[in-house]
């Protein structure tokens, strides 16, 4: 892929950025897996039993697994406007 140089900042951040992101992503979805009853929510997939299929994923907290996720993503998110403001300043 092709990159436009004047952004250069941004794509090494990026680069930087994308495996601390893919780990935390792994990380989150082994603590998710591990806290889900598979027999169960097999059962209630295979009786078409939405609601307790969907009750079943709901208590994993998801939410809570994907915390550090969140975070790498707001720190990418800010640095990633003060580089392009910087470099716009700069130019």
């Amino acid at each position: 892929m092709s990159r436009a140089p004047e952004f250069r900042a941004v794509h090494e951040q990026a680069d930087r950025i994308e495996p601390r992101l893919a780990r935390a992503i792994e990380k989150a979805n082994d603590r998710m897996s591990s806290r889900v009853p598979v027999a169960a929510l097999a059962d209630a997939i295979a009786n078409r039993d939405p609601r307790t299929a969907a009750r079943i994923v709901e208590e994993i907290a998801i939410e809570d697994a994907l915390k550090p996720t969140e975070a790498i993503l707001r720190d990418a998110y800010v640095k990633g406007g003060k580089t392009i403001a910087k470099e716009i300043n700069d130019e």
